[in-house]
């Protein structure tokens, strides 16, 4: 087996060269600095447990690939990205270790439902821009990127619904990131409220 520090760093080289050469452009939400985004979220909350050095690199291994599979499109992209993992750890990880980061990629599925502790970490830092101050920048790009990938054209009215549904079906899955984002969270929300009520 493979020094887990050294293959991090492989890991972070290989997905950073992989979005060079295969995300498409349109993607400009699910892009590079949405995964780097997520990995140092993944990072601070996982910090806030305390967490055994193997299960940081399990989480890190996930989080690095848990977007990789939009090269191909959205659809089921969580098990392309499995994939990918598996692919470029086979052989350098044991198979529980792949099968554990294989289960934290699945778990950022939509709604998600995480089990393990390592599965609530990943899905809060994937989800963490909602509760951070990057939130409106990365809004628009998610936006822009429904447009051109989904053709879905919403107007302003629309897309504050959309936004609001989103952000009120959610919840931080661990204490640690809900004290984290919620407080600015809650301030974006009270934000898009202002923003529906003025477009009414």
């Amino acid at each position: 087996m493979t020094d887990h520090q050294t293959l991090l760093q492989e890991a972070e080289a290989h997905v950073k060269a992989y979005f060079a050469e295969n995300m498409p452009q349109k993607y400009v939400f699910h892009d590079l600095e949405h995964t780097v985004q997520t990995v140092a979220a993944m990072r601070t909350i996982a910090q806030g447990y305390e967490l055994d050095q193997h299960d940081l690199h399990i989480l890190e291994f996930a989080t690095w690939f848990h977007d990789t599979g939009y090269a191909q499109g959205p659809e089921d992209h969580e098990e392309r990205s499995c994939n990918n993992a598996d692919r470029f750890l086979r052989g350098r990880l044991s198979e529980a270790e792949l099968d554990t980061v294989k289960s934290c990629i699945r778990t950022t599925k939509v709604p998600q439902k995480p089990i393990s502790l390592i599965e609530q970490i990943i899905c809060d830092a994937d989800l963490s821009h909602l509760g951070m101050e990057s939130y409106w920048n990365r809004n628009s790009k998610f936006r822009q990127e429904l447009i051109l990938t989904r053709n879905l054209v919403l107007n302003d009215e629309e897309w504050v619904d959309f936004e609001l549904n989103f952000m009120l079906g959610h919840e931080y899955h661990t204490a640690v990131a809900q004290e984290l984002f919620n407080k600015r969270k809650a301030k974006h929300i009270q934000q898009l409220l202002k923003q529906k009520r003025r477009l009414n």
